[in-house]
This record gives C-alpha cells, structure tokens and sequence, in this order.
C-alpha cells in the first residue's frame, strides 16, 4: 500500500553498529512504527527540538491478523 506524501526530503544515509541497529529496531516496533526510517527523522527532530517523541497514527503499526509466534505454540 502506497505510503502518504511525507513533503520535501533529503535521502542520508547511516551505518550504525549493529547492536545499536537492533535497538533502534526493538524502539521503533515498540512505540508502534512500521519503518525505521519515519521512527529515526521523529526521533532526530525530538532531540533537536527538546519535544518529546511524536508517534503520528500514519505510522502506527496496525494489528497483525496472524497470530502471535508465542501463540500458535
């Protein structure tokens, strides 16, 4: 499904370590994002801002209709 016209954006890339990658993964999937990505610009934007940590509802993951692994066992 096409993601929503975010504005004027500028590709920059990162090569974090990848223990800090998985944690960025881990926080992202937990505060309800579907890409890294949108979960790293609000991220950025919250340290620079002194704000706190915006979780817009466009990037909110919605519930799976699969089970859970933990389930299904």
């Amino acid at each position: 499904m096409p993601q929503p016209h975010k504005g004027d954006r500028v590709p920059t890339m990162v090569r974090p370590p990848r223990p800090l990658r998985l944690t960025l993964e881990a926080a992202a999937a937990a505060a309800g994002y579907r890409h890294l990505n949108d979960y790293l610009v609000d991220l950025l934007e919250a340290a620079h801002s002194g704000q706190p940590l915006p979780v817009p509802q466009a990037y909110r993951q919605e519930k799976s209709p699969l089970p859970d692994k933990s389930e299904a066992a």
